[in-house]
């Protein structure tokens, strides 16, 4: 089960947020220059974004299985919650329950 732990400013010139994991991992993500649901709070929009991230089918296995990733943090973080703190509580929450058992 993985967390995030904080979030920083990403150091990379085209990455807006870096999301510090509990493994000691750092995932950066968000495109620096761009709008999401956080800054603009567009139900539309927001709704619009996931179906065109879904139709790629990796996007869509990475969003399914929850697997930490970039498109996983921009879509959990920047495209769910009206702030970053909630969206990182739900992000974790779901991941503490469907985590998988080997």
């Amino acid at each position: 089960m993985v967390q995030i732990i904080r979030t920083i400013p990403s150091p990379l010139k085209n990455r807006k947020i870096r999301a510090i994991l509990d493994d000691h991992n750092y995932i950066d993500f968000g495109y620096c220059g761009g709008r999401c649901y956080l800054d603009h709070h567009d139900k539309e929009k927001r709704r619009q974004y996931w179906h065109d991230i879904y139709k790629n089918d990796t996007n869509r296995e990475l969003l399914h299985w929850l697997i930490p990733s970039t498109i996983t943090l921009t879509m959990f973080l920047l495209w769910n919650k009206e702030t970053l703190s909630d969206s990182i509580d739900d992000l974790n929450r779901l991941w503490r329950e469907h985590t998988i058992k080997y």
